[in-house]
C-alpha cells in the first residue's frame, strides 16, 4: 500500500512474536465530542462506550487473534463515581478473557494525557515481569 514503508521491507519468513499487548488509555463514558470533558453522566455515554468497547475488542484483538497472535489487554482510564460506579465493572466486562490488568484512577489537578499513558504502560511493565511475557 505504501512502497517504500518499512511494513513491505520485513520478510514475511522472520519469526514474528506471537505475543500483543494491547494497551488502551484515556477517558471511558465521556458525553461528547471533543472539549467535552463530562464522564458517566447518561445511558447514551454507556452505549457509546459499550460500542466503542466491542468495536476494538473485533477490529483489533480478534483481528490479530485471527492472524494467530495471542493478544493480551490492557487499560488505565477513569472511573465512574456514584451513582454509576457499576459500569467500571461492565467496562471490564465488555473486554472479555484477553483483558489481563486495568486501572480506575481517580481524577486529581495536575493530570494531563500522560496520567493515563504511563499508567498503563505500569500494568504492562508489571504483568510482563510478573509472568515472563515479552511481547
Amino acid at each position: 500500500m505504501f512502497p517504500g514503508a518499512a511494513t513491505h521491507r520485513v520478510s514475511r519468513t522472520e519469526q514474528v512474536n506471537a505475543h500483543v499487548a494491547l494497551l488502551l488509555r484515556g477517558e471511558s463514558f465521556r458525553e461528547g465530542g471533543r472539549g467535552n470533558r463530562l464522564t458517566c453522566a447518561s445511558s447514551q455515554s454507556w452505549e457509546w462506550q459499550r460500542a466503542i468497547t466491542h468495536a476494538q475488542v473485533r477490529r483489533i484483538a480478534n483481528a490479530l487473534i485471527r492472524e494467530g497472535r495471542c493478544v493480551d489487554i490492557f487499560f488505565a482510564t477513569y472511573g465512574c463515581a456514584a451513582p454509576n460506579e457499576k459500569w467500571n465493572d461492565d467496562l471490564v466486562r465488555w473486554f472479555g478473557p484477553h483483558l489481563k490488568d486495568h486501572t480506575f484512577l481517580q481524577r486529581a489537578p495536575g493530570q494531563d494525557q500522560s496520567t493515563t499513558l504511563l499508567a498503563s504502560l505500569k500494568l504492562l511493565a508489571t504483568y510482563s515481569s510478573r509472568w515472563g511475557k515479552r511481547y
